[in-house]
């Protein structure tokens, strides 16, 4: 069967467990990471917010109405053009080049083989499967 298959396919550690049982799997080891990250402008994420307010601006989710005031103004800030595609340091307008999204949206737009959904086609996409808004 392969779900007992599964751990050592993943070439994750396998624990026995007792008969009958599906095998238990172990995380939470160390390991480290090397990696290029790009730097991001927290006064530029400011003024997207202070411009566009905390609504995502792809589903129209509002953590704040959602959650009560105690999780109002949380968002996620996305570049239009991905940092990775511009791929230096360069000036950003707050206004015109990024946008509040919230985490789901966030990740679907970075979520295209490839490369990124334009916001454009996240909505389209939404609007195939009937879904136009959240708020």
């Amino acid at each position: 069967m392969l779900s007992s298959n599964l751990p050592a396919l993943m070439g994750m550690p396998l624990v026995m467990s007792p008969p009958g049982r599906p095998p238990l799997l172990v995380e939470g080891s160390r390991c480290t990471v090397e990696l290029d990250r790009f730097e991001r402008s927290r006064a530029a994420r400011e003024a997207c917010i202070a411009a566009h307010g905390v609504v995502c601006s792809i589903c129209g989710f509002d953590f704040g109405k959602a959650y009560g005031p105690r999780f109002g103004g949380i968002v996620q800030v996305h570049h239009i053009v991905p940092l990775s595609v511009v791929d230096s340091e360069h000036d950003v307008d707050p206004v015109a080049d990024l946008i509040p999204v919230c985490p789901n949206c966030h990740v679907a737009l970075h979520s295209k083989p490839g490369g990124v959904y334009s916001p454009g086609e996240l909505r389209d996409i939404m609007g195939a499967v009937g879904r136009t808004g959240m708020a």
